[in-house]
């Protein structure tokens, strides 16, 4: 392919420090409409139709409102990056939707606090709240993925029954609602019915009896919070998909991006050694720190998403929510498995590289010596691996290590981009610095603490923790560490005495005893015990604070502003992407729509294929304009002529 599409999108944590009392009502779901109503006022905008709730900018990218099944109100703010033609524009666009949401925090706290809110309002772009819940970065790449005429007429034969299938578990999903209204009128009917018998001398009893009954079951019905019913609704929609999902996930794989996956997974499984955001954790045998901070949550290679806990590498849901794209020859490949970066350098890196390996299997590089025999045991090995030396098994019956698979990725490369007529400066940049981070790698990886989000991290926790052990010394303390973080009180431990006392507080009779016989053979103290607690907890801080985009208390900015991270963007271009869409792409065209509907005072509405808008006539009647943007590459203007 010539040209690429590149965009992401990221999930960004809202975080009330501290959480709301019980008495308050204040929900993620209203702090996000407070930030709609912010980017309103500080942007040009128009409401999203027939996509997610949310609003388009100028620029041409997406914020909106991500719901949690299990939580609707309690749901995260997603923004998506316009439509690029680069990894360069990719990574400017990146940092200007982070300008764009820490311009609006600040306004969003003024209002907070004038709704009586005392605490503080925080913006992570992290990936894990380290709860169980993962989020984070999705990537966008357009790639020639087109299906052969068998795989077309297999497609097309199979097509009906497929969508059938999916409306049928539409209808059996909201069935509960529908039975939940049958149920509630029936009950109103019936308490309707009992209020009029009632005054019946012979009936009075029995039927107030009733009525009495009706009245609490119905208050109870009423009294079902929105979480409650959408989250009743996400469990039903899951197991009743569930079959569906399975077998539609397999057919497609029989045709969709099958070179992508047998070709790019290994690069991708390996790629959190130059792009994981970096997790501090503790797992088993592991050091108290990994690469990646959502590998965990990874638990297939490629197959429809549907909200659950364990996502796949590659999600396929788009050709759900748009089946016709399973039918045209260039589709967007949607990777999930993709930790949400801070680091600049790391951002061009993860789309650079990635793009380039994208265009050599378009034009057949095979890289089947490189598969994986369990790519998603894999891709746990490489995040827990810090040091970068477990070998992984491969699919022929060797093995290599996530360094040497990202070697042979680049030496490939190098053959295939510097080995034309006339080489791209950029892709020449591009390689050499992929190039460079490697090497840097295999010596001495903090010779990257201003490039790479992970090192970056762990260099702030060893100073922070520098003279005390550093972090690896906790793990062999992890499960005790983890039993008492949340409840011991770490002002106690002042002495052994009280560290003593304190720790006693929390744990059991016999988890005492057998702290104590655990501390005394490793020579160790109560109070030496609770500073490690201390030091955990110092570490997760810098974890999450890393990733606050506050621009003066994020520690990544912080780094920035001191000179210590690496910047590939340039202010100016930042600042005209804040305003201005990337030109060559259709985001162009929304971007003038947008502009335009704003200065007219037009009705308006977009989404990514489609722009909307209701035209006032002479009576007060409306007529609807719908203009199509179904090609990315569309950046003529043409189409908004009859609103001009």
């Amino acid at each position: 392919m010539d040209q690429r599409i590149f965009g992401t999108e990221t999930e960004y944590a809202l975080v009330l420090d501290p959480p709301p009392g019980p008495d308050s009502n204040l929900t993620r779901r209203e702090v996000f409409d407070l930030f709609r109503a912010t980017l309103e006022a500080q942007h040009p905008t128009v409401r999203s139709h027939r996509s997610k709730e949310g609003v388009f900018l100028q620029n041409g990218g997406f914020f909106h409102y991500e719901a949690q099944v299990h939580a609707f109100s309690q749901g995260l703010l997603e923004a998506s990056t316009p439509e690029c033609l680069s990894p360069d524009e990719l990574a400017t666009y990146q940092v200007a939707q982070d300008r764009i949401l820490a311009e609006a925090l600040a306004r969003v706290r003024e209002k907070l606090g004038a709704r009586g809110y005392a605490g503080t309002l925080r913006l992570g772009k992290n990936s894990t709240d380290g709860h169980g819940n993962f989020y984070g970065t999705h990537e966008n790449y357009l790639v020639d993925d087109p299906l052969s005429k068998t795989a077309r007429v297999a497609m097309a034969a199979a097509f009906p029954f497929f969508r059938l299938g999916y409306w049928l578990v539409t209808v059996l999903t909201f069935l509960p609602l529908f039975l939940l209204l049958v149920v509630g009128f029936s009950l109103w009917i019936l308490f309707m019915a009992f209020t009029v018998l009632q005054h019946f001398p012979l009936l009075r009893t029995v039927c107030g009896r009733a009525r009495r009954g009706l009245e609490r079951l119905g208050s109870y019905l009423l009294s079902m919070s929105e979480d409650r019913l959408i989250g009743l609704l996400g469990f039903v929609s899951r197991v009743v998909s569930w079959p569906w999902a399975v077998c539609y996930s397999g057919f497609l794989r029989l045709f969709v991006f099958r070179p992508f996956r047998r070709n790019l997974v290994p690069f991708l499984v390996t790629r959190p050694i130059l792009t994981g955001s970096g997790r501090v954790v503790f797992s088993e045998g592991g050091t108290g720190f990994e690469l990646s901070q959502k590998a965990e949550c990874i638990g297939s290679v490629c197959r429809v998403y549907w909200d659950e806990a364990s996502k796949p590498l590659i999600d396929i849901k788009t050709f759900v929510l748009d089946p016709w794209a399973i039918f045209q020859d260039r589709k967007r490949l949607h990777i999930l498995g993709s930790d949400s970066n801070m680091s600049e350098v790391a951002n061009r890196l993860r789309s650079g590289t990635t793009g380039l390996i994208l265009g050599m299997i378009e034009a057949g590089v095979s890289f089947e010596r490189l598969r994986l025999r369990d790519p998603v045991k894999a891709l746990r090995t490489v995040s827990r691996d810090i040091r970068m030396s477990e070998r992984l098994p491969l699919a022929d019956g060797g093995s290599l290590t996530a360094l040497e698979i990202q070697r042979a990725y680049l030496e490939e490369a190098k053959r295939f981009y510097l080995g034309r007529e006339v080489a791209d400066e950029r892709t020449g940049a591009l390689l050499r610095e992929w190039e460079s981070a490697l090497t840097a790698l295999s010596e001495n990886p903090f010779l990257l603490y201003k490039d790479l989000d992970w090192v970056a991290k762990l260099d702030l926790i060893e100073q922070a923790l520098r003279g005390r052990g550093g972090l690896a010394s906790l793990a062999p303390w992890s499960a005790w560490i983890e039993r008492l973080v949340t409840d011991v009180d770490c002002d106690e431990g002042q002495t052994d005495e009280g560290a003593r006392i304190a720790v006693e507080k929390v744990l059991t009779p016999k988890e005492s005893a057998d702290l104590a016989a655990r501390l005394t053979a490793a020579g160790k103290t109560h109070r030496e015990l609770i500073e490690m607690v201390g030091m955990w907890l110092q570490a997760r801080k810098i974890d999450l604070k890393y990733h606050d985009i506050d621009l003066e208390e994020g520690y990544y900015y912080q780094l920035a502003a001191e000179g210590l991270a690496r910047r590939v963007t340039d202010d100016a271009a930042v600042a005209e992407a804040i305003t201005r869409p990337p030109r060559g792409t259709r985001a162009w065209v929304r971007g003038a729509f947008i502009r335009l509907c704003r200065e007219r005072g037009m009705d308006a509405r977009a989404n990514w294929k489609e722009l909307w808008v209701r035209t006032p006539r002479r009576r007060r009647w409306r007529r609807s304009l719908t203009i199509h943007l179904d090609d990315p590459f569309q950046a003529d203007e043409g189409p908004l002529d009859p609103l001009k």
